[in-house]
């Protein structure tokens, strides 16, 4: 074996195991889905940090049992993908307090069901309801854990306006001459409201070859709420300074080659000898870096004899 066909096949072997890592990689995502079967599991951690005002200490679990959060959840799957439904969904809530900024940890496991089609040959499935939007509260322990901006940030911002005269506001990042665009922002504030979500056919994809799935990700540029009051200072910039934010990602795999036109995926149902194809490939690979490594250790004496 030549030194080239050593390193072409070094090189074919990165490629195919890099993408693999990559992935890997993005799992830290806010909102997770991936697809089981016939069914979409969701994973959802969701993270609102502020120091506007003090929330209350709680850590709370709602189980599948609980027929009001299933059907809040449900009704807006349906709205975007009629025929899906939701199977199970849990959901916790935590507060915390750490130097004085406040953090409202919640997190989602949901399945949903209904949304694929299998002619045979090939599946498509409808994820429009990653674009889902919860307009109803949910309270946990006198806590309002979705509609956060009118229940929890508006009234503290609207008592900060009345207590600083001079109070200057950021949202967005854009500075604005009063109260009205960042008290409207945040009026409509809600946690379970995913328009921020791009279709899945804009966002960045990936494929692994031998783990045989695809990968969508998609991670904002800036937060999808972001929100700075504070007292001016004499000097420029901010005497005092109160924050609220909302920084989420999605991350959306799928067991096979697949392919998305808005947020439909489709990808083709494998013959026998392509589900086993990725193992053979795998077992190809490694048996040729497997066979250069021990020509490598075979060859070294013989060179080492001739320098002599």
């Amino acid at each position: 074996m030549t030194l080239l066909h050593r390193w072409l096949i070094l090189g074919l072997l990165g490629l195919v195991i890099l993408p693999c890592l990559l992935v890997a990689d993005s799992k830290a995502e806010t909102v997770a889905v991936s697809i089981r079967g016939d069914s979409v599991m969701i994973k959802m951690d969701l993270v609102l940090e502020e120091n506007i005002t003090a929330l209350p200490l709680v850590n709370v679990q709602i189980g599948p049992s609980n027929s009001t959060l299933s059907q809040l959840i449900q009704n807006a799957i349906q709205k975007s993908v009629p025929g899906a439904s939701l199977s199970s969904v849990e959901m916790s809530a935590q507060t915390s307090n750490s130097s004085g900024l406040w953090k409202l940890s919640e997190r989602y496991a949901m399945i949903v069901s209904g949304a694929s089609t299998d002619t045979g040959s090939r599946i498509s499935i409808d994820l429009g309801f990653i674009t889902m939007n919860v307009t109803s509260p949910i309270v946990a322990e006198d806590l309002e854990t979705n509609l956060v901006g009118s229940a929890t940030i508006l009234p503290a911002l609207q008592a900060k306006g009345a207590q600083y005269s001079n109070l200057k506001y950021y949202i967005d990042g854009s500075n604005t001459r009063t109260s009205t665009i960042p008290e409207l922002t945040t009026q409509n504030f809600s946690l379970l409201d995913f328009a921020w979500v791009l279709p899945l056919s804009s966002m960045t994809s990936s494929q692994s070859i031998i783990g045989g799935y695809t990968n969508w990700a998609f991670d904002p540029s800036s937060p999808v709420y972001n929100l700075t009051i504070g007292v001016p200072s004499p000097e420029g910039g901010l005497f005092q300074k109160w924050t609220a934010f909302y920084n989420p990602s999605i991350n959306v795999t799928v067991p096979a080659a697949a392919w998305a036109t808005g947020n439909v995926v489709y990808f083709d149902t494998p013959s026998s000898t392509e589900a086993v194809m990725p193992m053979i490939i795998g077992a190809s690979l490694f048996t040729a870096v497997g066979t250069f490594l021990v020509d490598r250790r075979l060859t070294r004496p013989l060179r080492a004899r001739k320098k002599r």
